[in-house]
């Protein structure tokens, strides 16, 4: 009997796959069961191919373009997978047939880098109820006096002034602060940014030029202007952050995000904070910089690369996958393990959907990448075709069965 791990071991250490090669990977993902695919696809078994060599991603191309060749899959339809090390060259087997179920866990490889390719996957019909995904921004300003000012009101130009302090929509779409050259603010002043379910991203930048995109389903609140030493915020929902560092007398002025009971103090950073209410855990995720994360008695240091989770303890997590954290801030959809109700949490916040489960759900773990922009029926079929949960679209109410 032919030994199928020498011959895998074979085939990805080559940079060309003959016709013969091509219809042996073919059949092997055909015939193997789940189990069995689980066992050859293992990451850490691939990624062990290459311990001598660097991940070579042209190579990568070369073997999936030959496999979408011999499949008869054209170029534009071809599901595509990015990789970006060598423990992800295993992904290059799986994204010859677009999804692999494997013992529980469904690897969804969607096209993200082409949304045209997102759009034709699937019925080439739309349902006539299907959701379609935010095409505006619905996003509001509370002001300090309690008027409300919408983002979208107008294309660009001045919104509204609180004293010497303007708020101005630019022609990129982007929301400032602009300080004038009058007298400043005496008090702290608040003003609030919500952005509700089934909206696009929001973004703003607060008077000290700190940047900030909120999430659908999120709301910031902040000063009109950072007059006390400390910069104070307060979060709901998911808010990623671009911190900038400012000096008070020779010293760094902390900026603080409050969220869920947790305090977030940064000197300057890059981090995304996702504290929506329906999540079991406040995640914090540090890119760059440093941050200190305190709750009750309890305190943490972050380093670039390290998550807190936050619930009745803060745990610290070195093994973050950094694409899924800032995949909804990029325009995309990516789940790297994520269970059906966490899938369905997110779609209930970007589709502004209600979520109503018939049965208890799959316990079926998903992974792979979609845009955000397509019809939410696009993302049923691709999460359907793993045979472990369906979906019924009525109006705005989804039902999810096993």
């Amino acid at each position: 009997m032919e030994n199928i791990n020498t011959r895998l071991e074979e085939l990805f250490s080559k940079t060309q796959w003959t016709t013969e090669e091509c219809e042996w990977f073919l059949e092997l993902l055909r015939l193997k069961s789940p189990a069995e695919l689980q066992q050859y696809f293992q990451e850490d078994y691939l990624s062990s191919l290459f311990k001598e060599q660097p991940a070579d991603i042209h190579h990568a191309e070369t073997l999936l373009q030959q496999i979408h060749q011999k499949a008869g899959i054209q170029p534009q339809q071809a599901p595509v997978v990015q990789i970006t090390s060598r423990k992800n060259w295993w992904r290059v087997a799986a994204a010859a047939i677009g999804i692999i179920a494997i013992v529980g866990v469904g690897y969804l490889f969607i096209p993200k880098n082409n949304k045209q390719e997102a759009q034709s996957i699937g019925r080439n019909h739309r349902p006539a109820n299907d959701v379609s995904a935010p095409t505006s921004s619905r996003a509001m300003i509370t002001l300090a006096n309690g008027d409300k000012v919408f983002l979208d009101s107008i294309n660009k130009g001045q919104l509204a002034q609180e004293d010497d302090v303007k708020l101005v929509k630019l022609a990129t779409g982007e929301v400032i602060y602009k300080a004038g050259n009058g007298e400043a603010l005496k008090e702290t002043r608040y003003n609030t940014l919500s952005n509700p379910k089934g909206s696009k991203v929001a973004t703003i930048v607060l008077s000290d030029g700190t940047r900030a995109w909120l999430n659908a389903g999120s709301s910031l609140t902040y000063p009109v202007s950072f007059i006390d030493n400390d910069r104070k915020v307060s979060v709901s929902g998911e808010v990623y952050f671009e911190v900038t560092s400012l000096l008070a007398e020779g010293k760094k002025r902390p900026f603080i995000v409050q969220t869920n009971h947790t305090t977030i103090e940064v000197l300057g950073t890059h981090f995304n904070v996702n504290s929506y209410e329906d999540e079991p855990e406040a995640k914090i995720t540090l890119l760059e910089g440093s941050v200190r994360i305190r709750r009750n008695s309890e305190t943490k240091l972050l380093k670039p690369g390290e998550q807190a989770q936050v619930s009745s303890i803060i745990k610290v997590v070195d093994d973050i996958n950094e694409e899924e954290v800032m995949a909804w801030k990029n325009g995309f959809f990516q789940f790297a393990g994520a269970d059906v109700e966490e899938v369905m949490r997110q779609l209930a916040r970007w589709y502004d959907v209600e979520i109503v489960y018939e049965g208890k759900p799959a316990e079926q773990h998903f992974r792979g990448g979609i845009p955000r922009d397509v019809e939410v029926s696009k993302v049923f079929e691709m999460l359907e075709t793993t045979g472990a949960v369906r979906f019924r679209i009525e109006g705005k109410r989804i039902i999810v069965r096993p």
